[in-house]
């Protein structure tokens, strides 16, 4: 193994740079325990998996248990057919939850919840409509989230869908379904 040159002017010694690949180099002085052993990201994949879904589940669930209160919520903001739009909204959140925090289909959950977010921060959090600053500043915010949120699961899906990450588990994707 070759060594690079050492300093001359402090005498001071490369560290040993070692070729995994064509692409990923690391330096064995600075090597975390991590670093070359994949298999150890699992946990993290699971850990990851549980604490996005878990927003999405507990949001699924609120819009069964508070239904009346949601449905007085979407009919406010002129939602056609509110009760059914939180029911949906309700059941993909729930489905998108789970599935992501079991790691079956999670493509598809993934999909369900962008689609969801996107409808959500469009219909409910239209803040370019508000006149009063605080009420505009608070639905931008939700909107942002919602936007954020709905591209980590776009990010997610096309991950999964595209074979990129495997990780996870089952995806419809292996399935045929998105045969891309």
């Amino acid at each position: 193994m070759d060594r690079a040159p050492t300093g001359e002017a402090k005498g001071v010694a490369w560290p040993e740079i070692v070729e995994i690949s064509t692409t990923f180099t690391y330096s064995r002085a600075r090597t975390h325990p991590l670093t070359l052993r994949r298999h150890n990201w699992t946990q993290f994949y699971i850990v990851g998996r549980i604490l996005f879904a878990f927003i999405f589940i507990t949001s699924g669930i609120a819009h069964f248990a508070k239904l009346e209160a949601m449905t007085g919520y979407a009919q406010y903001k002129k939602l056609p057919a509110a009760k059914l739009g939180v029911l949906a909204s309700g059941l993909f959140f729930l489905l998108g939850g789970v599935y992501i925090a079991i790691g079956l289909w999670v493509d598809l959950g993934a999909l369900l919840l962008a689609i969801t977010l996107i409808l959500a921060a469009v219909i409910f959090h239209n803040f370019w409509k508000e006149t009063d600053p605080t009420a505009k500043q608070n639905e931008m915010i939700a909107f942002n989230k919602d936007i954020a949120l709905a591209g980590a699961a776009l990010i997610l899906f096309a991950l999964i869908a595209f074979g990129s990450l495997t990780e996870f588990g089952p995806s419809v994707g292996s399935l045929n379904f998105f045969d891309f």
